[in-house]
């Protein structure tokens, strides 16, 4: 099993945000040929140009209840805690693992199960299980 990093609470409880990924560009960028292709300064929305694809399912793999709620949903799983391997293993599909908790802390997850889904040009952020 992967190192686990962060020892994040079940959540019964529902809650949703919204997290808006936009940058603003520090240094100025020019292609090879020295034409300006985004000036410093400006802010960017990468879901103006890129689609996030499928939903990411953060969850807990030694949680018999995670698991399964994972089960009913449409999304790519990310482990904080378990065996990638064996659950990719018994459910046929790949399974991933927060290496670092670099998922966990870029967007702020406090509580498993979580989703993170494409909505217009923001991600809507899911934590918990209905009840």
């Amino acid at each position: 099993n992967p190192v686990v990093v962060h020892h994040l609470p079940k959540s019964s409880e529902l809650k949703s945000r919204v997290f808006h990924p936009s940058v603003t560009m520090k240094d100025t960028i020019k292609d090879h040929k020295g034409n300006l292709v985004i000036q410093a300064g400006r802010r960017i929305n990468p879901l103006e140009y890129f689609s996030w694809g499928e939903p990411l399912l953060i969850l807990d793999g030694t949680d018999p209840e995670q698991v399964e709620w994972a089960t009913h949903q449409k999304g790519k799983w990310v482990l904080t805690k378990g065996s990638p391997f064996k659950l990719a293993e018994e459910h046929k599909r790949w399974v991933y693992f927060d290496q670092g908790g670099i998922i966990v802390r870029k967007f702020r997850i406090t509580h498993l199960p979580a989703s993170i889904i494409q909505k217009d040009k923001h991600l809507l952020i899911e934590e918990g299980m209905p009840s």
